[in-house]
């Protein structure tokens, strides 16, 4: 294990236990919080626009973006959400119109995660306007940890849309440790504010 993995090994359980003692009525008020302020930002509020939000890991303590996708919806933009192929370790966009209807669960190796049904129809990366992502922790620079799995990396690397990380404020680190391949985000909406990054592409 090189330096960096062990220091992202240690990040990665230093934000697990700070996100499983947060109070649940706090990651809801902070899930509202992070819907108001997105709401207020373009490209993602624009009608006719397509976004990618994430469902929360069930368990895992994660910000709930279900608040956002229903507002953004009721404004006439699209929501896609993000559908794991396991074989070649990637994602898919979905379109999602109806949680209800168009969400499922599935558990591969032990690990449970909310996606779009197989049915729902496919998003090209590359049309994508907005792309939000989970991360356990972010720093200034837009350096993401994620779980480790790199899903994530891969796909940034195919879509021109600008990137948004959604955290707690307290999982604003002062550094995040990356690798080569680890892609930044060019924004970061936590509960309080938008922070940009030196990433950010031109509007």
């Amino acid at each position: 294990m090189t330096e960096i993995d062990h220091s992202k090994q240690l990040l990665r359980k230093e934000m697990r236990a700070l996100l499983a003692g947060t109070p649940p009525a706090d990651l809801t008020a902070a899930s509202l919080a992070i819907r108001d302020l997105a709401l207020a930002e373009a490209p993602l509020n624009e009608p006719g626009a397509t976004v990618l939000l994430f469902a929360p890991l069930p368990g895992r303590h994660e910000i709930d973006l279900l608040p956002l996708a229903e507002a953004l919806r009721a404004r006439g933009v699209r929501t896609a959400f993000p559908a794991t192929r396991w074989d070649d370790r990637a994602i898919e966009a979905r379109l999602v119109e109806d949680h209800q209807r168009d969400m499922r669960t599935v558990t591969h190796d032990s690990i449970s995660l909310t996606e779009p049904n197989p049915t729902c129809a496919l998003v090209e990366a590359r049309n994508l306007d907005g792309v939000l992502v989970p991360g356990l922790a972010f720093d200034a620079d837009g350096r993401r940890l994620g779980r480790g799995a790199g899903f994530y990396d891969r796909f940034l690397l195919t879509t021109p849309a600008p990137v948004y990380g959604i955290a707690l404020g307290a999982q604003l680190v002062g550094r995040v440790p990356a690798n080569a391949h680890d892609v930044p985000v060019d924004a970061i909406i936590t509960e309080t504010s938008i922070l940009r990054t030196p990433n950010r592409r031109p509007d």
